[in-house]
């Protein structure tokens, strides 16, 4: 259950990060108050995804296949 606890978790942490980046692509045309972050927000934004995307590809890699549990019984 560990694994797939972590696996949610990143999946959350992949749809922050798809916010800030939605707001960061908002920010270069409209709201001017985010001028200083909006390259921030999405550079942050895209990088935070892909580390978040790669980890939880690696979990799920790691999980043990359904037919691969069902041989060990």
């Amino acid at each position: 259950m560990g694994q797939i606890g972590l696996f949610i978790g990143l999946k959350i942490v992949t749809l922050f990060a798809a916010i800030a980046q939605t707001v960061g692509f908002i920010g270069l045309f409209a709201f001017e108050a985010l001028d200083p972050y909006k390259w921030q927000l999405l550079i942050g934004g895209t990088v935070v995804a892909l580390i978040s995307e790669f980890l939880s590809a690696y979990v799920m890699r790691r999980q043990p296949k359904r037919h691969e549990i069902n041989d060990a019984r």
